[in-house]
């Protein structure tokens, strides 16, 4: 059952109780995404600058979806 209560300020729950996902998850997905297209038109492109942009994008948001995955296992030990 998904509740109907939605959140959307800082790193709080993106759904109530019935099925919390800490935002930093779902953010860091798309930045490293986001990081992985700009990273592999670089390389396409034969453009240096914006394949390292794009590496270092997608390092950053691996590193903040394992901020919110670490967020999401903390909530969950303490109910």
């Amino acid at each position: 059952m998904i509740a109907s209560t939605f959140h959307t300020e800082g790193s709080t729950p993106l759904i109530n109780e019935d099925h919390v996902m800490d935002k930093n998850r779902t953010e860091g997905a798309v930045r490293q995404a986001k990081g992985s297209i700009k990273e592999a038109i670089g390389k396409l492109t034969g453009n240096k600058r914006v394949e390292l942009e794009g590496t270092a994008e997608k390092t950053v948001g691996k590193v903040q979806r394992k901020a919110g995955k670490a967020a999401d296992a903390v909530r969950g030990s303490s109910r």
